[in-house]
């Protein structure tokens, strides 16, 4: 076919049938190809019953003498009997005052002859049907792959967004839309014609073309794009003649927002909008594409939420930040993070069994301003458990400590501890003539070429240590630094060097300052969002609201009030004994001392372990590698999941226990990949059918995982989960956890 042909379902009294309509953009119109195209759409669509024609570039009364003379309407007619069909060809007229609206002209046969009838009002449902069918075939709807969710130029959330851009790839469509949009046009002709988007300038000089053929416009008026939301506040000044064109919309907030910036909500026109309808939308809207119960045609509404409420955000659904046409038309790849002997490097295997079984290590469960989530580390115990650590402390103290000494400043350490140490060194004489400060830096007095000693128990927090670097450059400038750490933890090996290059470097080159550090850990860098367990504390505290809580849960929760930390209350063995490690864990030595290992201990190996599978098996004395920080990165092209095997071969109750806390929300997201998610049924089953043999004792923390929705499995899969928990013979808190993982999937 030569002409664009758009379909649409529409009912004409008792009949129901197809509308099709034929857009041409030829300056030179000729009947034989109307009626050639006419022959097309019976042969290919054969519930034809009416066919529109546009040619929205020709003059309407050469396109009608050629329409009458020609045998398109004469080949159309033996298919239209019965059903009332016609040819009919659209046009635009003027309506009440500046209104305009789109009519058409039929073409009736009798007597051998074609004749046109009277112009006659076309019915909106079939512009918005005609133009749906160009956009849904233009895949103007992007729905986000799983496991993603986008975050649109409005600042609001969805998982779905409209992209206008896709159905206009040639100009007869884009002369449909621009046709259908001078309609919705009202007023004079505009100076100026600002767009949303680039891509729908090509619909403005449509406009601007198709008005000036048929005399309604003078001249091309001049078009250019605004960027959006983000280019309102640079528009010029507003002139009543200026013209707005928007190209689609799932919420009317860029319409609302010109509004507000004072421009005429009639000079306001969006091509496509996708929501609850109409009815409230600034400005005129060319194309609903929302389904209505009096249509045969559209879309669901959109769901847009704030950040701060987004359901996908609380799911560890990826952020796909949108600018423009920014879209994905490939499946996200899934990368598996499996944990191997090989994850554990040397440095890191020795680092754990140094800090296991000292009573240092304990967990935040529930974060505040001065303690952030994630293992803690008391290096005051530490410095009395470990000798070895307390000796290359001591000799760090004896080497490092500039003579004389001006300031003192200590991060995490009491000053009762310090001078302990201190006198070990023997450094006594050194240190008395010093300021010694454990608040801070601020209302100290400036040495020029001074000297200071800043010494960290547990040196976590870089920022925190860069502020205090900053500090001295002004508190001792030109003189010398010292920066010594008990403990210092790091995310990775290249976080550990660019924290190295920082507190070192200077204005003599990179060893300006001295660094130094008696035990390096590597642990993840704590980030936003609830922990675990405070998403657990939420949880229950809404069960007990719709009942009592069944006695397991309840102790569960006394618990979990009882402290913001701790060291052996982590994890949730309901009606069984606390968990405990097994004598054969690779990780970490269970033969000497193996009831000392407390959960924290446990907890910290894990989330140690999973630290260096992140960063490609590399641990803190490897060589830095940015690479390393990405690779086991979630992005918009790819997501990472916790592998399934890590759950089936660490069959310890405990360790699974620490595979779910340890791990983020998003890789523990299996509902976006249907073969991890069967995987991880078949581990929790197992469980299940173990618990009425004595086994399954990582089972409540399972439940509980997917309960709060820290672990999400496929729909199916939950579903054929909550009804084999139901046939089996469990606990009634278990049950109770079984319906809460119901109600996810059922919220309304």
């Amino acid at each position: 076919m030569s002409a664009l042909r758009l379909t649409t379902r529409f009912r004409q009294d008792a009949y129901e049938g197809e509308a099709s309509l034929l857009v041409y953009d030829e300056y030179e119109f000729t009947e034989s190809t109307l009626s050639e195209d006419v022959r097309h759409i019976f042969d290919q669509r054969p519930a034809t019953a009416n066919i529109y024609v546009l040619a929205p570039f020709a003059d309407e009364a050469t396109l009608v003498n050629a329409i009458a003379s020609g045998v398109a309407v004469k080949r159309a007619r033996r298919y239209f009997e019965g059903i009332g069909g016609r040819v009919r060809l659209l046009g635009i007229e003027q309506g009440d005052g500046e209104k305009r609206r789109v009519s058409a002209i039929p073409f009736e046969y009798a007597g051998d002859e074609v004749r046109p009838g009277r112009r006659e009002a076309l019915d909106s449902r079939l512009c918005s049907g005609w133009l749906f069918d160009l956009f849904h075939r233009g895949s103007g709807l992007v729905e986000a792959p799983a496991g993603v969710h986008f975050g649109k130029v409005s600042g609001r959330h969805s998982n779905k967004f409209l992209r206008a851009s896709g159905p206009l790839l040639s100009s007869e469509a884009c002369a449909a839309v621009a046709f259908f949009a001078f309609a919705a046009a009202s007023g004079m002709a505009p100076s100026r014609i600002f767009v949303d988007t680039a891509p729908i300038i090509a619909v403005a000089f449509a406009m601007a073309r198709m008005a000036i053929a048929q005399g309604l416009w003078d001249k091309h008026p001049p078009v250019k794009s605004f960027s959006s939301y983000g280019g309102v506040e640079k528009l010029p000044r507003r002139r009543p003649t200026d013209f707005y064109l928007i190209s689609a919309s799932t919420s009317g907030g860029l319409a609302r927002r010109l509004v507000n910036s004072q421009v005429d909500k009639s000079r306001i026109v969006t091509l496509f909008y996708l929501g609850s309808g109409a009815a409230e939308y600034d400005g005129s809207v060319v194309c609903n594409l929302t389904y209505r119960n009096d249509g045969l045609f559209g879309y669901p509404p959109v769901s847009n939420y704030p950040a701060q409420d987004c359901p996908f955000c609380k799911e560890g659904y990826f952020l796909a930040q949108l600018e423009g046409d920014q879209f994905l038309l490939e499946r996200r790849a899934i990368k598996r993070l499996a944990v191997r002997s090989a994850a554990q490097p040397k440095d890191a295997r020795e680092a754990v069994e140094r800090l296991a079984r000292t009573g240092c290590l304990d967990v935040t469960l529930f974060k505040s301003a001065v303690r952030p989530a994630g293992v803690a580390l008391d290096a005051e115990s530490l410095l009395d458990a470990d000798a070895h650590l307390r000796g290359d402390f001591i000799r760090m103290l004896r080497r490092f400590t500039p003579a004389p000494l001006n300031y003192v400043a200590l991060v995490g350490l009491s000053e009762e501890k310090f001078f302990e140490l201190v006198k070990e060194a023997g450094l006594e004489t050194i240190v008395a003539n010093s300021a010694i400060t454990t608040d801070g830096l601020e209302g100290l007095k400036s040495v020029p070429n001074g000297t200071a000693l800043v010494v960290f128990g547990c040196l976590c927090n870089h920022a925190h240590a860069r502020e205090i670097n900053a500090r001295m450059r002004t508190l001792v400038p030109g003189g010398s630094v010292a920066y010594l750490s008990a403990v210092t933890i790091a995310e990775t090996a290249q976080a550990l060097a660019e924290l190295d290059m920082f507190l070192s470097f200077g204005e003599r080159g990179r060893d300006t300052f001295t660094f130094r550090s008696a035990l390096q850990f590597m642990l993840p860098a704590p980030v936003p969002g609830d922990t675990s367990w405070e998403a657990e504390h939420e949880k229950l505290l809404l069960m007990r609201e719709k009942k009592a809580l069944a006695p397991e849960l309840q102790s569960r929760l006394d618990t979990l009030n009882a402290s913001a930390h701790s060291s052996n209350q982590l994890f949730f063995s309901g009606c069984r004994p606390s968990l405990e490690i097994a004598r054969d864990f690779v990780y970490l030595d269970t033969k000497d001392r193996r009831h000392e290992i407390s959960q924290a201990d446990v907890f910290a190996v894990v989330v140690n372990i999973l630290a260096c599978a992140r960063a490609e098996n590399h641990g803190l004395a490897g060589k830095p590698s940015r690479s390393g920080v990405t690779a086991w990165s979630s992005s918009v092209y790819g997501h990472v999941l916790v592998c399934p095997s890590n759950f089936a071969i660490y069959n310890d109750a405990v360790l699974r226990a620490a595979f779910l806390r340890a791990a983020s929300p998003s890789e523990l997201l299996y509902s976006m990949d249907e073969e991890c998610s069967t995987e991880m049924l078949n581990v929790i089953l197992a469980e299940a059918d173990a618990w009425g043999k004595g086994g399954g004792d990582a089972l409540p923390e399972f439940l509980l995982a997917l309960a709060i929705g820290r672990m999400r499995l496929a729909r199916g899969h939950c579903e054929e989960l909550c009804a084999r928990l139901n046939e089996g013979q469990l606990p009634e808190y278990l049950r109770d956890l079984a319906r809460e993982i119901e109600a996810l999937q059922h919220p309304y």
